[in-house]
């Protein structure tokens, strides 16, 4: 997921200008164990919901904008709509038009599950790849939570997909590469990532900031079953003070604990992203 539930939760930290806003946000973030990269642009235009001195309802607001990524798979953009009612709960409701390339890291066909999908299986196969469109529909809310120098969060992600069928592929599933999943042509992924993580710097404003701590991500196909569950260590770092408040950094380091596909002691899922973060109030 290159961290963005991570970054929601840690732009949640800061306080929301108090008039309506341009909120942009720009990443670039790369991975192994499986291998990609993805280039993600994001702009919204937010408000405040209400004013309060509480600090269980502060930071609150409502957006609406657009999303667009690219990686060596696909390119996907969308509109996405985004609440924050209190400090504790947001929701974002996204849908996207994926749109994939015919190269040997794209979509495969599988006429069966548990076999062929680590990197190397797959560049066996890389041939077989073809181009495809699908249309998703997403509701991604986040619990989050704050004592003391301690941050944790519950986050999910539920995800309708419907993926054309090509014509001449009779397979019954096939292998979607952002989720690292076999699925349905039309399917139901869930994700749920959950964290908790020490704030050594908390990084308020354009300060440095450094987190660190421990997660455990879990997401799966309801129509195929296959799924993923891997734990380990997350890191959230800026590491110097910068007029523009980033880059920001965040690894992820995540062994695997299960994966229905070629079950193997091997190198984890290792993610890192770079990423930049504006708030633009308009000019009243």
């Amino acid at each position: 997921m290159l961290a963005s539930i991570l970054l929601a939760v840690s732009l949640a930290q800061a306080e929301t200008p108090d008039s309506t806003w341009l909120w942009t946000h720009v990443a670039l973030g790369g991975g192994a164990f499986p291998s990609g990269a993805q280039l993600d642009a994001r702009a919204s235009v937010r408000t405040p919901l209400y004013e309060t001195h509480s600090f269980l309802l502060a930071d609150n607001y409502a957006g609406a904008g657009l999303r667009a990524a690219v990686t060596p798979a696909y390119f996907t953009g969308g509109p996405r709509l985004s609440i924050a009612p209190v400090a504790f709960f947001d929701m974002d409701l996204s849908g996207s038009v994926v749109r994939y390339f015919h190269t040997p890291f794209g979509p495969l066909p599988f006429d069966q599950l548990g076999s062929g999908k680590p990197d190397a299986a797959r560049a066996l196969r890389g041939d077989e790849s073809f181009a495809d469109t699908a249309f998703t529909a997403a509701a991604e809310p986040t619990l989050k939570a704050q004592v003391g120098p301690v941050v944790a969060f519950d986050a999910w992600t539920v995800e309708v997909r419907h993926t054309q069928k090509v014509d001449g592929i009779t397979s019954p599933w096939v292998y979607e590469p952002y989720w690292d999943l076999v699925i349905a042509w039309d399917d139901v992924i869930i994700e749920q990532q959950g964290a908790v993580m020490g704030m050594i710097w908390k990084g308020d404003g354009i300060d440095r900031k450094l987190w660190i701590g421990a997660t455990v991500r879990h997401h799966w196909a309801a129509r195929s079953t296959d799924s993923s569950l891997v734990v380990g260590g997350v890191l959230l770092a800026r590491l110097g003070h910068h007029t523009l408040g980033g880059p920001q950094l965040i690894v992820q380091v995540l062994p695997y604990v299960l994966d229905d596909a070629d079950m193997k002691a091997g190198p984890p899922n290792v993610q890192a992203q770079l990423s930049y973060d504006f708030d633009t109030p308009f000019k009243r």
